[in-house]
């Protein structure tokens, strides 16, 4: 007599993923990426947003100068990547 086959809770697929080699969605590890993009484009967003009004009032460039220090550093940093 043949013994039926066992179902695992956890798929040996699902339990053999390795975070920093493969990534999936709908994981704990893509939940966090999209918090701290988000979190990040709202806090860039903020800065600029204060910097600009400073500019306004101060009739400075710091507004200018943040984005071109941000523009280069994506550049550089999608270089190494």
């Amino acid at each position: 007599m043949q013994t039926p086959p066992t179902i695992s809770p956890m798929p040996d697929a699902v339990s053999s993923y390795d975070w920093a080699n493969e990534f999936r969605a709908f994981t704990t590890f893509h939940w966090v990426v999209l918090v701290v993009c988000f979190g990040s484009m709202i806090a860039l967003c903020i800065v600029g947003k204060r910097l600009l009004r400073q500019d306004f009032l101060d009739r400075g460039d710091r507004e200018a100068r943040f984005r071109k220090v941000l523009a280069w550093s994506i550049l550089i940093t999608q270089g190494f990547i």
